[in-house]
């Protein structure tokens, strides 16, 4: 998927695919909290990973956008460190929020976060191109 995800970035602009990356990593992760079958986190499983595999290039693009070019090596280790630190964290705070109120609900956080994350990237964010 990230093979087709990788042109993303190019075709509609960074901050547009981003956008898209990140809806559709929230939609799957609600639909994983919200629809409680078996059908229902293998859709919401694949919709989140196709989403996934959009957002690397998309916010690896957003990211590289504004560098000048002797600094995107240091960009690019940036930004996949603090997705590693985020996977980490994430997984740990996520565990004790299963702990208190379920899985479904892990994934309804997820959502949440990604919602927020969205309204960041929509208020925050302006569109760039890579030179």
């Amino acid at each position: 998927m990230r093979l087709f995800g990788a042109r993303l970035p190019d075709v509609l602009g960074s901050r547009r695919a981003a956008t898209i990356a990140t809806t559709t990593v929230g939609v799957g992760l609600l639909v994983i909290a919200v629809w409680g079958t078996p059908a229902g986190l293998y859709t919401g499983a694949f919709v989140f990973g196709v989403g996934q595999a959009f957002a690397f290039p998309a916010l690896m693009s957003l990211a590289l956008a504004g560098a000048p070019s002797n600094e995107r090596g240091a960009v690019v280790g940036t930004q996949t460190a603090f997705v590693d630190v985020a996977f980490g964290l994430g997984s740990v705070s996520l565990g004790a929020i299963a702990h208190a109120i379920g899985y479904r609900g892990t994934f309804a956080v997820s959502a949440a976060v990604a919602a927020a994350g969205l309204v960041l990237l929509r208020t925050k964010v302006r569109e760039v191109r890579i030179a």
